[in-house]
């Protein structure tokens, strides 16, 4: 599958709310050892789509792929069968992602499975998400859109809280790039971010799950990969 190079990461859940139970059926949760680590995306059958960094464990090891699990058509997060778990053939972070150390810049990662998400689950309990047109448009600063994921519901530099059963979902304002580099100090935040405001944040285990707008018919446009949050 080719990388999608339109898409753009997201910088800066706790203070949501609980979402209805599979409200958001392309959201799935990446696993390892039974416990959750990262959220993702359905693009396809067979395909999902995370944060590139989220291959990499805390000590900076790259996860090897038959370790992942994809947990499908999941809502609360530590209720899962082995029906709803599915192994990792091929775990391909975007090509030029190059780690931590450049602000996660191209932090992006596309998962092959190694069996495709059966009919069956199709619907209510799974659907892919839309990607967004081939020419990239980001959102006006000031728009409203939404993220998603079963991160941890208090959050800090020195205190972390509980990782959340349910999923979680919160609505997000874009703010300017401008902006966003005022507010981080840093002027050379790349055009490849898109910065939100932080009033609700993303949080720990939130990482690689979708920024995201509804669409007309019920469809939902994945319009960028939580990356990393900032406290202010």
């Amino acid at each position: 599958m080719r990388e999608p190079k339109h898409l753009t990461t997201l910088t800066v859940l706790s203070g949501g709310r609980t979402a209805l139970a599979h409200e958001f059926p392309f959201m799935v949760s990446l696993q390892k050892d039974g416990g959750h680590f990262c959220g993702c995306s359905i693009l396809s059958a067979k395909h999902v789509i995370t944060a590139a960094h989220c291959l990499w464990d805390t000590n900076g090891d790259r996860i090897a792929a038959n370790d992942i699990k994809v947990g499908v058509g999941l809502h609360d997060r530590t209720v899962s069968r082995p029906a709803n778990l599915f192994s990792v053939k091929l775990a391909r972070p975007h090509s030029h992602y190059r780690g931590r150390d450049t602000t996660y810049e191209h932090d992006i990662a596309v998962l092959t499975l190694t069996e495709h998400i059966p009919r069956a689950m199709s619907g209510r309990l799974a659907s892919r998400i839309t990607l967004p047109p081939s020419k990239r448009i980001n959102p006006k600063p000031g728009s409203v859109l939404q993220a998603a994921g079963w991160g941890q519901t208090v959050g800090g530099v020195q205190e972390y809280g509980h990782a959340t059963e349910r999923l979680q979902a919160a609505n997000l304002t874009v703010i300017s790039l401008p902006e966003c580099r005022r507010r981080l100090l840093d002027d050379s935040m790349p055009i490849t971010k898109m910065c939100v405001d932080n009033t609700i944040t993303t949080c720990q285990g939130d990482s690689g799950g979708p920024l995201f707008q509804k669409l007309p018919g019920g469809h939902f446009r994945l319009v960028g990969i939580t990356s990393y949050g900032v406290q202010k």
